[in-house]
């Protein structure tokens, strides 16, 4: 054989064993999946900051990572604030906000993320009372009493986290 023909032949079995491994090179790399990195049933003590950030994870729809792709963060619902909020993909294809206090009230919030044009991804914590802090009074006697009798309207008072959160279990004395 010629050296020409040599030459042919070692590029196309090249070219064919490219083709064999399954070569991604022609995958358009835009994305086509936004998925969220958090654990289910995230619980904070409201107005504090959640133990697990949240992370978002982009792909093509291959499911091949992308890198350097925007991410928006945003507080949704429940109050609080994020630090960070506009992160990119790491070579992984994940980008984190970079903290997440949730809202002084107790209740549900949530954090979305955007990116390139994908179905937004929710985030959901939920706040909870903090440890007892102060008493309130919250339904006061009456002024007026009659001498050794009961009083008509019996005081009530709440016990509250700093924050104002009324606590469920306090022992208080």
């Amino acid at each position: 054989m010629k050296s020409s023909h040599l030459r042919r032949l070692g590029a196309a079995t090249a070219l064919a064993t490219l083709a064999a491994c399954g070569d991604k090179s022609s995958e358009p790399l835009v994305p086509g999946l936004a998925e969220g990195v958090f654990a289910a049933g995230v619980t904070s003590v409201a107005g504090s900051a959640v133990a697990t950030t949240p992370s978002v994870k982009v792909t093509t729809a291959k499911g091949t990572p992308l890198a350097g792709i925007a991410v928006t963060f945003a507080v949704q619902s429940g109050g609080g604030s994020i630090t960070g909020g506009t992160p990119t993909t790491d070579a992984l294809g994940i980008a984190t906000v970079g903290s997440w206090t949730l809202g002084a009230t107790a209740g549900v919030n949530t954090l979305v993320a955007n990116t390139s044009n994908l179905p937004a991804v929710t985030f959901t914590a939920t706040g909870i009372a903090g440890p007892a802090a102060r008493t309130v009074g919250t339904t006061a006697p009456r002024t007026t009493a009659i001498n050794r009798s009961p009083l008509t309207t019996q005081p009530v008072v709440q016990v509250q986290d700093v924050t104002a959160n009324a606590v469920s279990t306090s022992t208080a004395s």
